[in-house]
């Protein structure tokens, strides 16, 4: 048995997150990437999708993907818009309804965009995006598809429909080459309580004008209490906030985040309790929660298709009066801008792989002209780190895993004094160091 603190609360989507981005990452090293298509033939392919499945439903194919990744078609670039592929599928179980409608894939990453329906709100139900397979492969997740309650759920964008609610899927950086047309499936897992459901939170009896300052944190506030409310979901009164007490009657208990609470001195929880099995989204809740149903979702994409506007960078390795710079990987597309870079210090240590970190931090990216690359307004990541390779030399990595950029530039240069890009400064700048890295590591697109 194993205590748990219930001011923690249930979390599966940033456990998960984290657990499949740590997974990414160890993926992403190992990746073989494919050879580049001409880009009139994602033109080509977008015209084909038009005529196959006729104007309205390849309309509402691109728009669910690109709410999705950028917020709609009118913040896309036409190369993504091009780059988006059918995958229209449906199903339901346990009063759950899954719709799958729009994907894109660069030959490194597979987004999806999905709809999720509870058929009976007034029954809520918990469901997560447990797995995205390829070929029956798992592959790892980097953003969206998190559990979340149905219509019981947290939202932040004012006037968001919650039920139906849209949002998708973004894969980690593949390891695997596919070619030609490939299969892919995206298995759902529906919870329910195992009591009754009873939301246990002092936030229920906020005097909002009063606790909160700011306008649109209480208004988002004020949304989320009258949600609640409106699920019809029993609301804990201001005399009775021990999740125990409601715990030991037989009930499911929640906070206002639709997180699952535990107090700390409950020693009899199963060790399973909030665990998530290896390659899987959906988190263990036995006392708590019960699986249901498991939703499979099969579609069909064309894996060389979308690969047109896909361009890979070269380099030399490039020799720095304190490092060598090694470019491991680069490649951009409509989607992805995927970058990493190894620093190998002159001395083979941890302490002198450190220190190219503190010189060097996390720098900003430029097109040949020197500008700041403007990227799409999608979610990303980027890390930089000290490890050591299987040869045992240390090195600094520095990694980019962003959307696509606005406009493809030809070279990637870096910067070490722009505000404007989301990047770590140097701890311990050098001028003289810094500008010679700018000046001699140059990555050309092909």
């Amino acid at each position: 048995m194993k205590r748990f603190d219930w001011e923690k609360v249930y979390g599966p989507v940033p456990a998960s997150v984290h657990m499949r981005l740590e997974k990414a990452l160890e993926e992403k090293k190992k990746m073989n990437t494919g050879k580049a298509l001409r880009p009139a033939a994602a033109i080509a392919l977008a015209l084909l999708l038009t005529l196959l499945l006729g104007g309205a439903a390849y309309a509402a194919t691109r728009l669910g993907i690109l709410d999705y990744l950028v917020g709609g078609e009118g913040s896309a670039t036409d190369e993504l818009k091009n780059s988006v592929q059918p995958v229209l599928a449906s199903a339901e179980g346990d009063g759950m309804r899954v719709e799958l409608n729009g994907a894109v894939f660069d030959g490194s990453r597979l987004a999806l965009s999905f709809t999720e329906e509870n058929l009976n709100p007034h029954s809520p139900a918990f469901i997560t995006l447990d797995q995205v397979l390829l070929e029956g492969e798992w592959i790892p997740q980097n953003f969206g598809g998190g559990g979340h309650w149905m219509p019981f759920i947290r939202l932040d964008t004012e006037n968001a429909d919650h039920n139906p609610y849209s949002e998708g899927f973004l894969s980690g950086d593949l390891k695997k080459e596919y070619t030609g047309q490939i299969q892919g499936e995206a298995i759902f897992i529906v919870s329910r309580p195992t009591g009754p459901l009873v939301v246990v939170d002092p936030v229920m009896w906020y005097d909002y004008d009063a606790a909160i300052a700011d306008d649109e944190i209480r208004a988002d506030f004020v949304r989320r209490r009258d949600m609640i409310r409106a699920s019809n979901v029993e609301i804990a009164d201001i005399a009775h906030l021990n999740p125990e007490e409601w715990y030991v009657n037989g009930y499911t208990v929640v906070n206002a985040d639709g997180n699952l609470l535990m107090e700390e001195h409950m020693e009899y929880m199963p060790e399973e309790f909030g665990a998530i099995p290896m390659y899987h989204n959906a988190v263990m809740y036995p006392t708590q929660m019960h699986d249901t149903a498991v939703i499979r979702l099969p579609f069909t994409i064309d894996a060389d298709a979308a690969k047109a506007y896909r361009r890979e960078g070269k380099m030399e390795d490039v020799s720095l009066s304190d490092c060598t710079v090694h470019l491991e990987k680069c490649v951009m597309t409509p989607l992805s801008t995927l970058l990493e870079i190894r620093l190998y210090p002159l001395e083979n240590t941890r302490q002198a792989a450190d220190k190219l970190l503190e010189r060097y931090g996390y720098p900003a990216l430029l097109n040949e002209q020197g500008n700041l690359i403007e990227f799409l307004s999608m979610e990303g990541e980027g890390a930089c780190y000290a490890h050591s390779d299987q040869e045992g030399k240390f090195f600094s990595a520095i990694e980019y895993a962003w959307g696509g950029a606005k406009d493809m530039p030809n070279a990637i240069r870096f910067s070490f004094d722009s505000d404007e890009f989301p990047y770590q400064k140097p701890e311990a700048p050098d001028p003289e160091a810094n500008r010679e890295f700018a000046e001699k590591a140059v990555i050309h697109l092909q």
